[in-house]
């Protein structure tokens, strides 16, 4: 009885995924549809409106670009497979992703503090912890809000490295932060999609952290911001040596 109730759970997810996963792809679709229709039928139209249809299909395509790789690097990390560990510098990797979001955090007003011991470092899989941050960071950018501060922490708690993410924002409500994980789930859903999201942002962190034996967690007061923390195996102990990770580009 357990094991078919499991069973019952799992297709009960993979019926729900599916259905989430058509709905989030039918909306880009259908709007790439009506812009070409109106530019077949519509004789008259001018300049002005023919570059905005074009511009709507263009925001549009990429957008459903965008949740098909996340939707592909979610189907791959969950195949499994061993994944490839090795000592990564956290600092290091913070101030990476803050020049990569720099211009984005500039254009909203939002400033970008990197934190802790440049001798820290984690066990993970380089591009994936990578990824894991830009993704936080760039959520923090976006829905934080105008002047605010975005924090990435790097700190040791006993055997544990972690990263944190940290902003004061307008926070999560509280009946709200256990889903933030899940696929597709928007604590704003009208404001995401303006912003391009895909809803699988912070799926996408949980699994690949999880694969990488970590833990993700949220901690979030309305009115007062949120930290997202990621804890990883900490490295053993080595002198600051430095690491590149030009080239490492990420889109959430």
């Amino acid at each position: 009885d357990s094991m078919i109730d499991r069973l019952e759970h799992s297709f009960e997810q993979q019926r729900r995924f599916v259905q989430d996963a058509s709905h989030e792809l039918r909306t880009p679709l259908a709007a790439i549809r009506t812009n070409i229709e109106v530019a077949e039928m519509d004789g008259e139209i001018s300049p002005d409106e023919y570059r905005q249809l074009v511009e709507t299909i263009k925001s549009q395509t990429a957008r459903l670009t965008r949740l098909s790789e996340d939707l592909l690097l979610l189907s791959a990390n969950e195949e499994g497979g061993e994944r490839e560990l090795e000592p990564v510098p956290l600092v290091a990797l913070a101030q990476e992703v803050a020049a990569q979001l720099g211009p984005l955090a500039r254009a909203r007003n939002v400033a970008i503090r990197v934190e802790g011991d440049a001798r820290l470092e984690a066990e993970a899989e380089p591009d994936g912890l990578f990824r894991c941050v830009f993704n936080l960071v760039d959520n923090a950018i976006k829905y934080s809000g105008d002047g605010r501060l975005v924090t990435i922490r790097a700190a040791r708690e006993a055997t544990e490295a972690k990263v944190s993410v940290i902003d004061n924002g307008p926070g999560i409500p509280e009946e709200e932060q256990a889903h933030v994980f899940e696929r597709f789930f928007r604590v704003d859903k009208g404001r995401s999609r303006q912003e391009g999201g895909t809803g699988l942002g912070l799926a996408i962190v949980r699994e690949l952290v999880g694969n990488m034996g970590g833990t993700v967690s949220i901690a979030s007061k309305p009115g007062e911001g949120s930290t997202f923390s990621i804890g990883l195996a900490a490295a053993p102990d080595a002198p600051e040596r430095t690491a590149t990770f030009a080239g490492r580009q990420a889109t959430a």
